[in-house]
């Protein structure tokens, strides 16, 4: 007897369960944690091979009827070919454990993303806190805790908690899976009505930026808040300003005649031209490094900084190997003395989405203005630390704010403490989410922070109310 043949709803015995075959009508379908999406290549598999897997489900009513656990892909392409669905019946469950039983097994798949996880963690979360409602606060699963409800059973774990067991994963993880459900409906949208799995992959990733970049924004103003409370008296001199201004436009104001406006020390991380750029090779459009307009090598604002620079002051810049024969160019052009290049050797960096070498190396050219310029000399000179040569890591945790090419403040400080001394005054012309005016506030600098872009301005003036005067 072949499967299609099979009696109805007979019972076939193997060592572990009792299976079922039934018509695809009598299961429904309930919720799902993912969509169906195309069968046709099971179908097909099944159609050769034969259902591999059973389907799971729970009694309805005792009347035949079923509700489907798991295995929705199965049942659909066993519908489509108008087979019957081997099924295994599970005893009668909860919602919330039928929740749970789809997350599980959703979760080994690698399409399903953190958009869909989210809306499953969201429904299980409401259904297990309904089921446990002293969870709701998340105040079991800790020591010393109780439960609110019944003290003479086991407290619940908080749901973060138990998903993230279930998940294997920390709680924060949860958290920001929770985080995407909760998303504006525009946002979601865009991954929902995608039509290739490709044009979804993308609209999640934005989601997924989108809770992290909500995430640091509510930890900057969190440490601002703490900052305001904790605050004395200002120190003398700590003068740190961040203006939202086009840094040419600040450059025109600042030479004016009448400003009077010097600087000791310009150190800044410029655009490197990663999405377009004559320096790189334009054939290398697998990468993704379209981090926007702003993100064009152009260092003809040299010319334009390089006034305000006071005698003996200097000029430190960040860029790619490639470009360091350029920035050597133009400060010589404008009167600078190229003092040399240091190389910072990242101990992790980035991913790499294109067959070659990963880039590991960063360049910072030094330029003064005369010779008359403060270094702070090496305890030892033949000391690793004198040598042109930084290794470090990039910037991570709770550093990281939403800039792809923010600098670590380690570094930062670094060059700080070899090149400024106690009453320099620093210009950082392409402030992003504002590292050096951050490190500066920390070490009691004088500085002036420039940036265009209104969402780092807003970060950097976040992070600047979190450090405390």
């Amino acid at each position: 007897m072949t499967r299609t043949e099979t009696k109805k709803n007979s019972p076939v015995t193997t060592m572990n369960a009792k299976i079922l075959f039934l018509d695809p009508e009598q299961v429904e379908l309930g919720w799902r944690a993912r969509e169906v999406g195309d069968v046709n290549g099971l179908a097909s598999s099944i159609s050769r091979e034969g259902q591999v897997q059973p389907i799971t489900v729970t009694s309805v009513d005792g009347n035949g009827s079923y509700r489907l656990v798991a295995g929705a892909r199965r049942l659909a392409a066993c519908q489509q070919m108008g087979f019957r669905v081997a099924a295994v019946v599970a005893k009668k469950m909860s919602e919330h454990r039928e929740t749970r039983m789809q997350i599980a097994e959703n979760a080994q798949r690698e399409d399903f993303d953190a958009l869909e996880l989210g809306e499953g963690l969201k429904r299980w979360k409401a259904l297990y806190e309904h089921e446990h409602p002293e969870t709701v606060h998340g105040v079991t699963g800790r020591k010393g805790k109780e439960s609110m409800v019944d003290s003479s059973r086991e407290p619940a774990p908080r749901f973060t908690l138990e998903a993230a067991r279930l998940l294997g994963c920390s709680e924060g993880k949860i958290k920001e899976y929770l985080a995407m459900a909760s998303l504006p409906k525009r946002i979601k949208e865009k991954a929902q009505k995608a039509s290739t799995r490709r044009e979804r992959n993308q609209a999640v990733r934005e989601a997924v930026r989108q809770v992290r970049v909500a995430k640091k924004k509510q930890r900057l103003e969190e440490q601002a808040a703490k900052a305001q409370d904790k605050a004395g008296e200002p120190v003398e001199g700590a003068r740190v300003v961040l203006k939202m201004q086009d840094n040419l436009a600040y450059f025109e104001e600042a030479t004016a005649e009448d400003a009077e406006i010097e600087f000791d020390l310009i150190l800044t991380d410029p655009p490197y031209g990663q999405r377009q750029s004559l320096i790189q090779h334009i054939t290398r459009t697998a990468i993704d490094t379209d981090f926007g307009n702003w993100d064009r090598l152009e260092v003809s604002w040299v010319a334009r900084a390089a006034p305000l620079l006071a005698d003996g002051g200097q000029m430190i810049v960040f860029c790619p190997m490639e470009a360091v024969g350029e920035y050597k160019f133009v400060m010589e052009q404008v009167g600078l003395i190229y003092r040399g290049a240091l190389v910072w050797r990242k101990t992790n960096p980035g991913t790499m989405y294109r067959p070659g070498y990963l880039s590991s190396l960063e360049c910072v050219v030094w330029a003064t203005k005369g010779n008359g310029f403060y270094f702070k000399p090496h305890e030892n000179a033949g000391s690793t630390d004198a040598q042109n040569w930084i290794e470090g890591p990039i910037c991570g945790g709770n550093e990281r704010l939403d800039h792809p090419t923010q600098k670590p403040e380690w570094l930062i400080r670094r060059l700080l403490e070899r090149h400024a001394h106690d009453n320099a005054r620093v210009l950082d012309p392409f402030a992003g989410v504002g590292t050096v005016p951050a490190v500066c506030k920390i070490m009691e600098l004088a500085c002036v922070g420039i940036e265009r872009e209104a969402e780092y301005v807003h970060q950097a003036a976040l992070r600047l109310k979190g450090i405390a005067e």
